[in-house]
């Protein structure tokens, strides 16, 4: 017989998230005849109504298209208007990682989700069964509201909430503690300011033939060239070293970048290597990227999306100015 949402009423694990609450759960109203666990036929506004009596603002919904319609889930989105909360979806693949399609909404949505849950708030998380892909985003997000917490801290958290089976891969525990989150704390836009001179006295190598030195502020008509033979306006010189002026292992580091350039490639975008080459010998050069085509808007969103203080955005006139992250302005009017 299969189990309903009267027989069978929605649990929701609640993941203590700094002073909000991350609830996580399976899909909700999903009809699965062949479920792992058995068979289910549950009821969409049931569920969204307990979501709702929960005190949920927002319903990040991790599953893809095709799951939508495998779940008969198709009105999910129109179930969460309907019970008054804020639905935003970021489909990540079964068994897998958040990448580009997940990183290049956040920034978007953490305005809104973060701040709640740092008001005492409340957001529901699922997926389709609430273990791999939920329990791995509700333990980042625990780590967006208490920076000091450890990944393997959050994710333990998470599995005393929900199952010892949440977080189930070790690709998924992994990407918990390499992807930096991308909330900044108050003041850290007053801080990176503190430090433009550093970036100002810093040459942006681009690993051309021949090599492209950018200087901010300074006019480049070896990057306009470049502009002209790829067919864009602009560009944006990045990394993903240091979030928010941490200093990382150069091991963290170095994965940390290759998320980057798997985002970029996910995203369509090519990229030439490069490095951030400080003047003097006091720090080491920082492996940067510069992509060809971002305008101001998605260079500003890549920079919010690897928890960077700063890019580099050379448009039109190719000559290059620096770019703060845009959640700065967010994070210290709210805290």
């Amino acid at each position: 017989m299969s189990r309903t949402s009267d027989s069978h009423p929605l649990r929701i694990a609640e993941v203590k998230a700094g002073a909000g609450l991350v609830g996580v759960s399976f899909c909700p109203g999903k009809v699965q005849p062949d479920g792992a666990s058995g068979p289910w036929a549950r009821d969409l506004a049931t569920d969204f109504a307990a979501i709702r009596d929960w005190g949920a603002a927002q319903v990040l919904t991790l599953i893809e298209d095709h799951e939508f319609v495998a779940l008969r889930v198709q009105r999910l989105g129109e179930e969460v208007d309907a019970a008054g909360m804020r639905w935003f979806p970021l489909p990540i693949t079964d068994q897998s990682t958040p990448d580009h399609r997940f990183l290049s909404r956040w920034p978007a949505v953490a305005r809104e989700v973060v701040p709640g849950l740092r008001d005492g708030g409340r957001v529901f998380v699922h997926c389709k069964g609430g273990l791999g892909r939920a329990g791995t985003v509700a333990a980042w997000l625990a780590r967006h509201l208490e920076p000091a917490l450890a990944a393997g801290a959050a994710i333990a958290r998470v599995r005393a909430a929900r199952s010892r089976f949440a977080v189930e891969t070790p690709a998924q525990a992994a990407w918990v503690g390499e992807v930096a989150p991308v909330w900044p704390a108050k003041d850290a836009g007053a801080k990176a300011r503190g430090c433009e001179s550093c970036y100002r006295a810093t040459t942006y190598r681009v690993n051309t033939t021949p090599t492209i030195d950018l200087r901010i502020g300074v006019h480049s008509q070896a990057l306009r060239d470049l502009h002209a033979r790829r067919g864009v306006d602009s560009s944006v010189f990045i990394t993903a070293w240091n979030p928010f002026g941490d200093d990382r292992p150069l091991e963290w580091n170095a994965r940390a970048l290759d998320h980057l350039r798997r985002h970029l490639r996910g995203s369509g975008l090519g990229f030439e290597e490069g490095a951030g080459v400080p003047d003097g010998s006091g720090r080491v050069p920082e492996q940067s990227l510069l992509v060809p085509g971002p305008d101001r808007a998605a260079a500003a969103n890549l920079c919010a999306a690897f928890a960077q203080n700063a890019v580099v955005y050379c448009g039109p006139d190719a000559v290059p100015e620096l770019l703060w992250n845009p959640l700065f302005a967010v994070a210290d009017a709210r805290g």
